[in-house]
């Protein structure tokens, strides 16, 4: 990487503003109500958002000048392509993702990070503002939960295209008759990629806690996804239910390592003949090559206590619980790869 010099390590200082710029916008609805062909001026879109035009106004200025909007010469402003990913109708919206990393429960942990590196955690910093785990609070906040889970669907959007095609590449759901994604919420991974890649018959099946299926279910998003899947209501640190293809998306950095091994452990006990252990994480590239998992690690340290790994890390964990490590396969993306074990 080259230097970032005064003037980046300036911008670093500026990060916090680039990002709850723009998080008002989306909070407030301001890109629902651009529009990618008609200008409009600050006062037009005030009055439809309710909001004090004069820093509504200053608000878009500076959203034009982060690249989420233009403004032309007569101080009206136009959605860009860019911008139009802040949606909640684009079809790889990130909107959700920017809700979620951008909430009150974020920002608050953060402050704790000198902590943890003076000290280690001893507790998550979620645990210390809210007095129990992240996934408890869950439980007891639907509103936090329903923002979590948009959040997990946004990154699915951005995600779901390079995992199919390395499922492709590599035939690996050819001679399976049976996929389980381990704490697959609302199933809509598992969907695309059995719509995209599985084999006619091939059956389906999203384990999650009673809690999380029962809210998919009682919400009807979806009625052709609940159809099309099967929905079995397991704890994944207690049992496992049988599979020729496992997937946790995302799952295992959220858990210390004895927690992961149980998880493996788990599936590994009921898993079919020849089954595939295919884990979607943001890998850490070994030795010092650059990748945001670096960053997503110092996150899920504060938040859940959890980690980003390593290839040879995730072989230790992967050996630990009796599988073997076949491959470690990036999706086109640093963000997530697709990390393979077999019996």
């Amino acid at each position: 990487m080259t230097g970032l010099g005064v003037p980046g390590v300036f911008k670093l200082v500026m990060g916090k503003w680039f990002s709850r710029i723009t998080y008002t916008g989306v909070y407030l609805g301001v890109f629902e109500k651009l529009s990618t062909t008609e200008p409009k001026l600050a006062e037009e879109v005030s009055r439809e958002i309710k909001v004090h035009t004069d820093t509504l106004y200053r608000l878009l200025r500076a959203l034009s000048l982060i690249g989420l909007v233009e403004e032309n010469e007569e101080y009206k402003f136009l959605l860009n392509e860019d911008g139009s990913i802040l949606r909640k109708d684009h079809p790889m919206s990130l909107r959700g993702l920017f809700l979620f990393e951008e909430s009150l429960e974020h920002l608050v942990c953060w402050k704790h990070l000198p902590d943890f590196v003076k000290e280690g955690p001893k507790k998550t910093a979620f645990e210390i503002e809210f007095g129990k785990p992240i996934f408890d609070y869950m439980d007891e906040n639907p509103k936090y939960a329903t923002i979590f889970g948009n959040a997990m669907d946004s990154i699915s959007y951005k995600e779901i295209e390079g995992i199919v095609n390395v499922l492709k590449e590599g035939n690996y759901l050819d001679k399976s008759g049976v996929i389980c994604d381990i704490g697959g919420s609302s199933g809509y991974f598992l969907d695309v990629v059995l719509n995209s890649v599985g084999k006619p018959g091939v059956k389906g099946i999203v384990s999650d806690t009673a809690t999380v299926i029962n809210d998919v279910k009682s919400n009807g998003k979806d009625a052709a996804l609940l159809k099309n899947l099967s929905f079995a209501e397991v704890d994944m640190f207690k049992k496992a239910v049988p599979a020729d293809v496992y997937f946790v998306k995302h799952i295992l950095h959220d858990w210390p390592d004895d927690k992961c091994i149980e998880i493996l452990r788990l599936a590994k006990a009921v898993a079919n003949p020849g089954a595939k252990f295919i884990a979607c994480e943001a890998v850490i590239l070994e030795p010092n090559v650059p990748s945001l998992s670096k960053v997503l690690d110092i996150q899920m340290m504060l938040m859940c206590c959890g980690r980003q790994r390593t290839e040879s890390e995730f072989k230790k964990l992967y050996e630990a619980a009796g599988w073997k490590l076949e491959a470690v396969k990036p999706c086109g993306d640093d963000f997530i790869s697709l990390v393979i074990g077999t019996i």
